[in-house]
């Protein structure tokens, strides 16, 4: 009788451990916002999120993040919670509500101030060098605020990430077959058209984006070089039906375009 007792026990324990580890295992996306889900007495979160807000969980331990401003660090699951270590070594703990159906739904407390809960879908991303994720730190760095004026050249350098994000974004699409993708409302200074894409004026810029400069004067410097970009140069446009590749080209193309 001690055996089939033994085997129980040990079947229970694989269980137990297998389950954790499945967890863990499909939070290895990245996850964007959808929608506030209902909390009664709680208003939706201040700011306000879009479906460019995402959280991305990697393999390695490293994630980042755009809920409230850029973030970047570590992260580890217990229990339901979700412990964040970001680059400055502040610890935030985020709750899993729940998780089923390819939705997440968190407890964002820690970061917005507030119990709303806020559901996120996944979308597997497999891309596993920093330098072709669109949502690693590396093609992020004009999300990051400049604590100082920046010379001409950091301003240039600074609109080169933010076009090569884009080329990211679409190659993602891509090799997750995407058929559609947000890119309306972003947080960018360029608007994109089923045929092209065009420079917003200064006075309509997304104020997330005025952020990502230390002040006025260096945002209307950055302006002013895309508005000569788009003056003197011209974007040849590929061949395809595929919109994502079109536009992947594009913002290839703009990456050696600025001056």
């Amino acid at each position: 009788m001690k055996q089939p007792l033994l085997f129980l026990l040990t079947a229970l324990i694989i269980l137990i451990f297998t389950g954790c580890s499945n967890k863990t295992q499909s939070l290895h996306k990245t996850w964007f916002f959808a929608y506030y889900g209902s909390s009664g007495e709680n208003a939706p979160s201040n700011p306000q999120l879009t479906p460019e807000n995402f959280i991305d969980f990697q393999r390695d331990g490293n994630y980042t993040s755009y809920i409230a401003g850029f973030d970047y660090g570590t992260w580890k699951n217990e229990d339901n919670e979700i412990q964040l270590v970001n680059q400055k070594g502040d610890k935030k703990v985020i709750r899993i509500v729940s998780m089923k159906d390819g939705e997440l739904v968190l407890d964002l407390s820690a970061i917005l101030n507030n119990r709303t809960p806020h559901i996120f879908t996944g979308i597997s991303n497999t891309k596993t060098k920093d330098a072709d994720n669109p949502f690693s730190k590396q093609n992020n760095q004009w999300r990051i605020a400049s604590p100082a004026p920046e010379a001409d050249e950091q301003i240039k350098n600074r609109l080169i990430n933010h076009f090569r994000f884009w080329e990211k974004y679409f190659e993602w699409a891509v090799a997750n077959d995407l058929k559609t993708l947000p890119v309306r409302g972003m947080n960018s200074p360029i608007k994109i058209y089923g045929n092209g894409f065009a420079l917003i004026p200064y006075n309509e810029l997304p104020n997330e984006w005025k952020k990502n400069f230390f002040d006025e004067g260096d945002c209307k410097k950055a302006w002013d070089k895309l508005k000569k970009m788009m003056d003197t140069k011209n974007v040849a446009w590929p061949k395809t039906d595929n919109r994502f590749k079109f536009f992947i080209a594009g913002f290839q193309q703009l990456q050696g375009m600025v001056e």
